[in-house]
């Protein structure tokens, strides 16, 4: 890896056996998501639970 293995170049070089990178190589992480399913209304109006919503 060069100067910079953000998301993308991190991602292609997961097939690889071992990942070589430079000491001041700046690497991100891979993005990750989940589904849940929106349950909100209902266990607002029937139980007063409310969310808030964390993105990164």
């Amino acid at each position: 890896m060069g100067d910079v293995a953000a998301s993308g170049g991190y991602y292609i070089a997961t097939p690889a056996d071992r990942i070589f990178a430079e000491p001041t190589t700046i690497t991100g992480s891979i993005g990750v998501f989940g589904m849940i399913p929106y349950t909100g209304k209902m266990l607002e109006n029937k139980l007063g639970i409310t969310f808030d919503r964390v993105q990164t």
